[in-house]
């Protein structure tokens, strides 16, 4: 037993599959079959103490596959993507905070994903975090699981495995996931999974929870620690295809626009710049009707990749580059395609983006047909 668990440390500190490991006793030759496997939180905080890296780039999966590193509008700085599939603002907040223990970056970009400010508490999702560097639990504990567990080990004869084949990652090296477009029927990718996901987001808008104290206290430890550490933050809200927003206004949720949490987003912001006027933070907001976002569905009867979209709310790193040259001013400057808040007039971008959306409802007709024709056979809510 003792050789079998020699053998196991052994194995996983040469392999050291999930980056947690000392790198001295690792080989280096098996850096380009590292994976993210299935404890992604473990490996994207391995990954990102790996760098050094100029740019931080957290948030959930939708930066995960849409923004890539080694994209042009990164100009080639030393950028990790650590976004996490089903990840939340507490999971951004304990990433940043673990970065900047070892790093020092000079940007980090944090996306907040629509609807996160109004649902509470965290998403119970099943994960790795509590046995990961992320979390606040027995460092000990996590450690014994690093050197000898049968995860470690299966990640490590995984990553042996794509060295001898000279396969390749589902993950790249600075962590984009590597999601290939799919031939979709997008139409029932929406109206069989998202519409059902975005029911959930007007629910908890009708049950009037309103923004949660909590989640802007987060997201003002995030900004602040960016702050103390010379840091410059750029508070990101990614985007949603055209057709989310039309389930919110088809389902008649009290806010389909997000307009609250746009408001409570610039003022916190406004809050902190005036804190702190050594740093200022910058808010982004994708979320908008542009060409990009009502890119229409390719027909039902036509099934293909959409050159914008994985899915409706996972952009594509193509799509994702563009966004990024705006927002670090690297490329060209579609500023159809987003605002830069002015977060010390708050009533003005709220009034831009409702302009936007009611200007935007006469299009995508047939998606929003489709849509109303599933809202009218749901059965009736019970009361």
């Amino acid at each position: 037993m003792v050789a079998g668990l020699a053998l196991t440390a052994a194995l996983n500190a040469l392999v050291n599959p999930w980056r947690v490991l000392p790198e001295k006793t690792e080989i280096k030759a098996l850096d380009p079959y590292r994976d993210v496997d299935a404890e992604i939180r473990t490996c994207k905080a391995g990954l990102a103490i790996r760098g050094p890296w100029e740019i931080l780039v957290i948030g959930s999966s939708r930066p995960g596959t849409g923004m890539n590193p080694d994209g042009p509008a990164f100009s080639g700085r030393p950028t990790v993507n650590l976004g996490m599939n089903g990840g939340d603002l507490y999971e951004t907040r304990a990433m940043l905070d673990h970065a900047l223990t070892r790093q020092s970056p000079k940007l980090a970009i944090l996306m907040v994903d629509p609807g996160d400010l109004t649902r509470p508490g965290k998403i119970q999702i099943e994960n790795d975090f509590e046995f990961s560097p992320l979390s606040k639990g027995d460092p000990v504990e996590r450690s014994l699981r690093y050197v000898f567990s049968q995860m470690a080990v299966d990640a490590s004869v995984a990553a042996l495995k794509l060295a001898a084949t000279k396969g390749k990652p589902a993950y790249g090296q600075t962590g984009l996931q590597h999601r290939e477009a799919a031939r979709l029927n997008f139409f029932e990718t929406m109206e069989n999974f998202y519409l059902k996901w975005v029911g959930v987001m007007v629910g908890l808008q009708k049950r009037d929870l309103g923004i949660q104290a909590d989640k802007i206290e987060t997201i003002r430890a995030m900004l602040e620690h960016c702050v103390a550490k010379g840091v410059q933050p750029i508070l990101v809200i990614p985007p949603n295809h055209l057709s989310v927003t039309q389930v919110m206004e088809e389902k008649q949720s009290p806010d389909p626009w997000f307009l609250a949490e746009r408001r409570a987003m610039a003022k916190l912001v406004a809050d902190v710049n005036a804190a702190h006027p050594q740093v200022s933070c910058v808010l982004w907001d994708l979320n908008i009707p542009s060409p990009v976002t009502s890119e229409p569905y390719p027909p039902r009867d036509q099934p293909r990749p959409m050159k914008y979209w994985l899915d409706p709310i996972h952009f594509t790193p193509a799509t994702g580059d563009r966004y990024a040259s705006l927002i670090l001013g690297t490329g060209e400057q579609d500023k159809s395609l987003a605002l830069k808040v002015d977060v010390n007039q708050p009533d003005a971008y709220l009034a831009e983006v409702e302009r936007l959306f009611k200007d935007a409802q006469g299009l995508l007709k047939d998606e929003r047909e489709g849509i109303r024709r599933v809202i009218a056979a749901e059965p009736p809510a019970k009361p």
